[in-house]
């Protein structure tokens, strides 16, 4: 959960210099997350885990906030998917739904924008500047 919790702050912490190959990529990123804590959760249509239904939701509000900055029209049906998923979270959908529908999403962004949502980095991450980024804007909070 740290790590969820580090990544999540780290797309925040990015948030304000956003082409949009890297706000889709932060979204379906999100989505993601969200489908799979979600799934942790959620159980034959019970909650069997709070912390990770709740944790769902704030990815889902995260890739929404994004969303809304995505240009060219995108983002009131980007928002409106994820209204959706909110709403499929709160009535306790089943897990493989929400995974569906955020393929659905991040696929149909993806094609729109003429991105791979896996872009891989130049050079390899340094670990260094991760601890420094962790340090600098998630530690104070995980």
């Amino acid at each position: 959960m740290i790590l969820i919790g580090a990544l999540l702050c780290l797309a925040a912490a990015a948030a304000d210099s956003t082409s949009p190959g890297q706000a889709v990529r932060r979204v379906a990123a999100t989505a993601q997350l969200a489908a799979q804590e979600y799934r942790i959760g959620v159980v034959d249509g019970q909650v069997v885990a709070q912390a990770e239904v709740d944790e769902a939701r704030l990815f889902l509000e995260e890739a929404k906030r994004t969303a809304g900055t995505l240009p060219g029209g995108a983002a009131p049906p980007a928002v409106a998917a994820l209204d959706t998923l909110l709403q499929l979270v709160a009535g306790l959908a089943p897990p493989d739904t929400i995974a569906s529908r955020v393929r659905v999403l991040s696929s149909g962004l993806a094609a729109r924008f003429r991105i791979t949502l896996d872009e891989l980095p130049r050079q390899p991450p340094r670990l260094a500047r991760g601890a420094e980024l962790y340090q600098s804007s998630c530690s104070s909070c995980h």
